[in-house]
């Protein structure tokens, strides 16, 4: 924090791995349904990759007045193994699924006041993400 100008700087990097979704893994293991459902008699089945994310944010606080704050931020994240869901046709039914790799990067902006009769200011935020095929089960 620079106690001068009230302005306070922030980087993070981070690296995960992560299991799959297991909301209706039945329904995404489909090398399993084309075998006639080997999987619920017992008989074992290729395990789930991982995710593997690194992802790295630049943050900026500054204070305006004594009731104005203005945050800033942008995010980059790189993730083999991306996780997602797919929707089957039209209905709620949703199945995880994971894409080879994925990026999204994006930026945040947010003029923000004290708590004020339970009221803040305007956020705003904008986000891209890229999915890169193959598309497999999770």
């Amino acid at each position: 924090m620079v106690k001068k100008t009230s302005t306070v700087l922030r980087a993070a990097y981070s690296r995960t791995m992560e299991t799959p979704f297991n909301e209706n893994l039945l329904l995404s293991a489909r090398p399993a349904l084309a075998s006639g459902g080997k999987h619920l008699r017992g008989q074992s089945q290729r395990a789930s990759a991982t995710r593997r994310q690194k992802s790295v944010q630049w943050c900026f606080q500054q204070k305006i007045t004594r009731f104005l704050i203005f945050d800033g931020d942008y995010f980059w994240k790189f993730t083999h193994n991306a996780y997602d869901f797919d929707v089957l046709f039209n209905t709620p039914i949703t199945f995880p699924i994971a894409w080879h790799n994925s990026k999204v990067d994006g930026l945040t902006g947010r003029l923000s006041s004290i708590n004020y009769m339970a009221c803040k200011l305007h956020d705003v935020r904008h986000s891209r993400a890229r999915y890169f095929p193959p598309e497999m089960a999770a």
